[in-house]
């Protein structure tokens, strides 16, 4: 039921924010469900002024991504900064080939995950703010995550929900399926989910 796990993330995100002072939250966004969801809710908890979203490409933008974040940010009237980390990747996989490191596919592909997941702490570090987790249940049970990557964060709001009932939520707040249907990538490597997945 969408309205009690709304009413369950409320509670324990406004205990956990006055718990630990926190007052204004960094997410990343993607331009998928996940992210765009929980921006949401932490507009509707906290409000507007207290949520950044944080686009990081590497390279090239996406516009289909980079379209659905204007709409995103416009819609819940959200701070929105756009980092690409693609020079800091580059620099640090030639640093590794430098150094006679062999550089595996998986960690060209984790890597930027990590750099981003920096990045945010940085962020909020300078907005004395708190990362927010945008993982989910059905991804953190089969460890489609990057440690130390997109499953770290301060506070994860979905981590209890599997993927249908974020979506559900999602849409329970009143979110266009632009934002809760978008078929889910791994902004890695260029993959569908079910591509990577089977």
């Amino acid at each position: 039921n969408p309205a009690l796990a709304f009413a369950k993330i409320t509670e324990d995100w406004l205990k956990w924010a006055e718990e630990t002072k926190a007052r204004k939250f960094i997410i990343g966004l993607s331009g998928g469900k996940d992210s765009s969801i929980v921006a949401a809710l932490a507009t509707k908890i906290f409000g507007a002024e207290k949520v950044i979203g944080v686009f990081m490409p590497n390279g090239e933008i996406n516009h289909e991504d980079m379209t659905i974040i204007n709409s995103l940010i416009t819609d819940l009237k959200i701070k929105n900064l756009i980092m690409n980390i693609n020079d800091v990747n580059k620099d640090l996989l030639s640093e590794l080939e430098r150094q006679c490191i062999y550089v595996l596919e998986d960690t060209k592909v984790n890597l930027p995950a990590r750099i981003r997941m920096t990045l945010l702490y940085a962020i909020a570090q300078s907005f004395n703010a708190r990362v927010i987790c945008t993982g989910n249940l059905s991804e953190n049970m089969i460890g489609y995550s990057t440690i130390y990557g997109d499953h770290a964060g301060a506070y994860a709001p979905i981590a209890d929900l599997t993927v249908q009932e974020v979506i559900q939520l999602g849409e329970w707040l009143g979110l266009d399926k632009k934002y809760t249907r978008k078929i889910p990538t791994d902004g890695l490597c260029g993959q569908t989910d079910e591509d990577k997945l089977g």
